[in-house]
């Protein structure tokens, strides 16, 4: 069951039968290869390549407190899986560090990719203890912000390990893309079992707004075409299905969207 909030209007998930979900080595396995074809590693250097462009887009933030600085600037990656991002950062100047909840992943991350990772929970490690400082200048999200219980909490940290003019960023399901305007009600019954908030672009503004966030910028990006009735009989591979996708996303319809947004002031 779904409900929205009446003070802030964010959709969230009230009740559900399923269980909670592992995100151990069959999360990125079997489970990623059945939905996209190819487990995660096997599809590591395509993530790295959206990276990057998301790198660009953060050093792009208007008063990023990263242009004034002499030294690489930190950026926390939250939910950092096998590190894709975390790679893709480095190339782009930061110094990156991540956190997750995989022991799997973040075995992977320190071996092979040698980056200064944590095994916990966003909220239940001590930045100054495991990192030697107490502010990050970016904070980013990919496909995580959805999966958090306790979104008030996880915005209100994002926040107060954020330095003022630094960017917080993520990307996530749309509920007002292509797929849940064309079909809301089997929207709703296909949203994953461990989605727990599902956000609207038009809405952000408002709900960060209280956080101290203001958005500067949204990509609207994903298509599922096997959702929509009139991409079904449409080939991936033709003109027409192009065209269609562009369509929906340069109207904001695209069924997933990142959002860039900076720090100007401290939440309330």
């Amino acid at each position: 069951s779904f409900r929205r909030c009446s003070k802030c209007g964010s959709l969230y998930l009230a009740f559900s039968c399923d269980g909670n979900v592992r995100y151990e080595a069959d999360y990125f396995g079997n489970e990623y290869k059945a939905q996209y074809g190819k487990t995660y590693l096997e599809d590591f250097d395509s993530i790295k390549a959206q990276g990057a462009r998301r790198a660009k887009n953060i050093l792009a933030a208007p008063r990023f407190c990263l242009l004034k600085r002499s030294c690489a600037p930190r950026l926390l990656d939250i939910g950092c899986a096998y590190g894709p991002f975390l790679a893709a950062a480095k190339e782009a100047g930061f110094e990156p560090f991540g956190t997750d909840i995989s022991k799997n992943a973040l075995d992977y991350v320190e071996k092979s990719l040698g980056f200064k990772c944590v095994l916990s929970s966003f909220a239940d490690f001590d930045i100054k203890k495991t990192f030697g400082f107490e502010r990050f200048d970016a904070v980013t999200m990919w496909y995580v912000i959805e999966h958090c219980r306790e979104l008030d909490g996880l915005l209100r940290r994002c926040s107060s390990i954020l330095k003022k003019g630094g960017v917080f960023c993520f990307s996530t399901p749309s509920a007002s893309g292509a797929s849940a305007r064309f079909n809301r009600q089997k929207f709703f019954e296909q949203s994953p079992r461990d989605h727990y908030s599902l956000w609207e672009p038009g809405r952000a503004a408002r709900i960060l707004r209280r956080y101290g966030f203001r958005i500067y910028k949204i990509v609207y990006t994903g298509i599922h075409p096997e959702r929509i009735e009139i991409f079904k009989n449409v080939p991936r591979n033709s003109f027409i299905f192009g065209v269609l996708s562009l369509f929906c996303r340069l109207l904001g319809l695209g069924d997933t969207f990142e959002l860039y947004c900076v720090k100007v002031e401290e939440g309330r």
